[in-house]
C-alpha cells in the first residue's frame, strides 16, 4: 500500500519527529564570544607581557622562571634574532613576537594570546614585578600590586575596548577603566604605600599622545560616573601636562592650550589653570544655566584669554541648564564657586545671602586677585563686588552693565526694596560724597551708585547706554563716569561657535527668511512683527517669512492666531544658544 494514498498530507506532517529549532547564527557567535573571555577558559597563574626594543637576556631570564606564561613582544628585528638565539625561546611557556605596528595594533594582538587568569606588562621605562603573588592566592576579580607593578585579572585585559590610538600611556587607561568596573576590588596587602608616578611628558607630542588618552578614559568611564575630578589617571596625565606647559614660551603654552581647547569636550581645566587665576569673576548667573547675561559673561572670559575664577550662584530653580554654555570659557576658569543664595531677580534676601556667601568663601579660599569683574543685569553681582572692593581696596573693579537699572526699557522706575537700615546707612558713609543724597532703599538704584562710586572701570555697550544712565547726574559726577568709562560691545561668536550644534530646523530658501530670537517686551514685542509685515507687504514684498523663535507662553499663540499676518510669522519654541548660532546661517536677516 502507497502511504501517500492512505494518510492525508497533514496527518504525514503530524507523524515526523519535530526539528530540533535552530538557534540564530549572531547568538550563537555572540554566546560564542563571550564564553571564550570567560575567567574559567583560563588557567590559573600570571601572564607577564613585556614590550622591547631590545634583548636584554639577563632582564628576560628571571620572568620567564617565575611566570606561568611569557610573551614577549619586540619592536626591532635585531632584538628578536638576538633573543632567537638564546635558549630560552626553547621554553614552552614563552611566545616571541616582532610587531613594530602602531602600538595600539600590537597591544590588541597579544592581549588575545594570553592564557593566565592574571596578567602584568612592562613597557618602556617601567619598573618590574618585584613581588609575585602566589598561583594559589589569585583570585579572578582581585587587581594585585600597584603604581606600575600592577596585576590584572586577564577577563578584564581581554574586554578593554582597544579601538583607541592608545600609546606610550596605555597603562593609565588600563588602570582608569579597571577602576570603574564593577566587582573589581584591589588586594590591600600588595596595593599600599606605593607611589604611583606622574607620566613623563617631554615634548608637543607627548602631550597629544596623553589627550588621546584622556579622551580615551573619558569615553569609557563616563556613563558610569560623570565626574572629571574623580578621573585619578586621567588627573595624573593632565598634572604632567600641566607641569609641561610651565616649562614652555607663551607662544608654544597658548598654541597647546588652544589644541586642548579644540580637542577635548571634557576636561579637567582646574588642574592645568591651578592657582594661576589673577581676575575674580562676579556673575550672579553664569553657565550652563542658560541666560543672555551669563553667556556674554563667559565670552567676555573668553576674549580677554586669561584664567580666572568665578563667583556665581546656583539658578536651577528660575533657569534650565545647557551643559555646552560652559564650553564658552570652562577652559580658562580655575576655580569656579557656585554658592547657594536664594534664587530671585532682586530680592533683598537673595542679595544679601549672596554677597554673604561670597564674601565667605574668598575667606575659605584666601587668594590674591589683582582684578575684580561683575557684570549686571542680576544686581547681585555688583552688591557682592562692592564689598569684595571695601575688602581689597587695591584690587582693581571693573563693572558692567548690561541695561540700565534703575529705570525700565519704558524708563519707569524699577524698584525692589533692601530691607536692612543698617546697609542703608553703611553705604552713605562708604559712597563718593556727591553719591550720599541720592542713596534710598531702592536695591536697583544703589546698585548702580556702588558700582558707579567704587569701581575703577565702568563698561558699557554703547554710547546712548552710557548717556542714559548718567543723564541724572550733575556734570562734574557724569565727568568722572566719562572718564572711567569704556563702551565694549556684546562679544562676536566664534565662528566654530556656529557648528556646534546643527539643527534641525528647515527654512524654505526659495523665500526670504527673516529670524527673531528672544522673548517679546513692550518695547519689542509681537507689534513689531507685525509691523514690519505690513511694510514689507505695503512695498509689494509678499515672498518672505518671519520665523520667532520665542517663549510661546501668555497670550502669544493668540495674537498669532488673530493676526492679518499669520500666513509670513512662524512661531517656533526658544532653542539652545549654539543652535541658535547654527539656524542663523540658514537666514537672510535677523530683527
Amino acid at each position: 500500500m502507497n502511504v501517500h494514498e492512505a494518510y492525508s498530507a497533514e496527518q504525514l506532517e503530524a507523524m515526523q519527529k519535530p526539528k530540533r529549532r535552530q538557534a540564530h547564527t549572531f547568538i550563537n557567535e555572540a554566546l560564542k564570544s563571550m564564553d571564550a573571555f570567560q575567567p574559567q577558559n583560563l588557567q590559573k597563574g600570571i601572564s607577564y607581557i613585556l614590550f622591547l626594543d631590545q634583548c636584554d637576556i639577563q632582564f628576560i631570564q628571571p620572568i620567564i622562571d617565575r611566570f606561568e606564561q611569557v610573551i614577549v613582544v619586540f619592536k626591532t628585528q635585531v632584538a628578536l634574532s638576538e633573543f632567537v638565539r638564546s635558549s630560552l625561546k626553547e621554553a614552552p611557556h614563552v611566545f616571541y613576537y616582532f610587531d613594530d605596528r602602531a602600538f595600539h595594533y600590537s597591544f590588541r594582538f597579544v592581549t588575545q594570546r594570553i592564557n593566565q587568569s592574571h596578567c602584568c606588562f612592562y613597557f618602556e621605562n617601567d619598573s618590574h614585578i618585584v613581588d609575585r603573588v602566589e598561583t594559589e592566592r589569585l583570585s579572578q576579580s582581585v587587581v594585585y600590586g600597584a603604581g606600575s607593578q600592577k596585576i590584572y585579572p586577564t577577563y578584564r585585559i581581554k574586554n578593554l575596548n582597544l579601538h583607541y590610538r592608545l600609546h606610550q600611556y596605555i597603562r593609565y587607561y588600563i588602570d582608569e577603566v579597571v577602576n570603574h568596573t564593577y566587582h573589581i576590588s584591589y588586594d590591600v596587602k600588595t596595593s599600599h604605600n606605593k607611589t604611583h608616578h606622574l607620566p613623563r611628558i617631554q615634548s608637543s607630542n607627548d602631550v597629544i599622545q596623553a589627550l588621546e588618552t584622556i579622551k580615551a578614559i573619558y569615553n569609557e568611564t563616563m556613563t558610569i560616573h560623570s565626574d572629571v575630578r574623580i578621573k585619578y589617571e586621567a588627573n595624573a596625565l593632565i598634572e604632567s601636562i600641566g607641569q609641561f606647559l610651565n616649562r614652555q614660551d607663551k607662544q608654544t603654552r597658548d598654541k597647546l592650550y588652544q589644541y586642548i581647547h579644540q580637542s577635548m569636550d571634557q576636561f579637567n581645566y582646574h588642574l592645568l589653570n591651578n592657582g594661576k587665576a589673577e581676575t575674580l569673576v562676579i556673575a550672579y548667573c553664569f553657565p550652563p544655566y542658560i541666560d543672555t547675561s551669563g553667556n556674554v559673561m563667559a565670552k567676555r572670559i573668553r576674549d580677554k584669554n586669561e584664567i580666572v575664577d568665578v563667583i556665581s550662584n546656583n539658578m536651577a530653580r528660575l533657569r534650565k541648564t545647557d551643559e555646552k554654555l560652559t564650553s564658552l570659557a570652562h577652559h580658562l576658569i580655575d576655580c569656579h564657586y557656585q554658592l547657594e543664595a536664594k534664587q530671585a531677580f532682586s530680592s533683598w534676601e537673595s542679595i544679601s545671602g549672596f554677597v554673604e556667601q561670597g564674601l565667605d568663601i574668598l575667606k575659605q579660599n584666601p587668594k590674591s586677585y589683582h582684578y575684580l569683574y561683575s557684570r549686571a543685569m542680576f544686581p547681585q553681582s555688583h552688591f557682592l563686588a562692592f564689598e569684595i572692593k571695601q575688602a581689597y581696596p587695591d584690587i582693581y573693579w571693573r563693572a558692567e552693565f548690561s541695561d540700565p537699572l534703575h529705570s525700565t526699557v519704558t524708563s519707569d522706575l524699577r524698584f525692589a526694596p533692601i530691607e536692612d537700615e543698617a546697609y542703608i546707612e553703611k553705604v552713605k558713609i562708604l559712597l563718593k560724597p556727591e553719591l550720599r543724597d541720592l542713596v534710598d532703599d531702592n536695591v536697583f538704584n544703589v546698585c548702580e551708585l556702588l558700582a558707579l562710586s567704587g569701581a575703577n572701570e565702568l563698561i558699557f555697550t554703547n554710547e546712548n547706554q552710557l548717556e542714559y544712565m548718567i543723564a541724572r547726574f550733575d556734570e562734574t559726577l557724569k565727568q568722572s563716569i566719562r572718564d572711567r568709562a569704556m563702551i565694549s560691545r556684546h562679544p562676536v561668536p566664534l565662528k566654530s561657535d556656529y557648528r556646534k550644534e546643527m539643527t534641525h530646523y528647515n527654512v524654505d530658501p526659495d523665500v526670504i527668511n527673516l529670524g527673531y530670537f528672544g522673548n517679546f517686551y513692550e518695547t519689542r514685542g509681537f507689534n513689531e512683527i507685525e509691523l514690519v509685515c505690513k511694510y514689507l507687504e505695503a512695498k509689494g514684498e509678499t515672498n518672505f517669512k518671519i520665523h520667532c523663535f520665542t517663549n510661546l507662553k501668555g497670550n502669544v499663540k493668540v495674537l498669532h492666531r488673530n493676526s492679518d499676518f499669520n500666513d509670513y510669522i512662524v512661531l517656533h519654541s526658544l532653542v539652545g544658544y549654539y543652535e541658535f548660532l547654527n539656524i542663523t546661517t540658514l537666514l537672510d536677516g535677523l530683527l
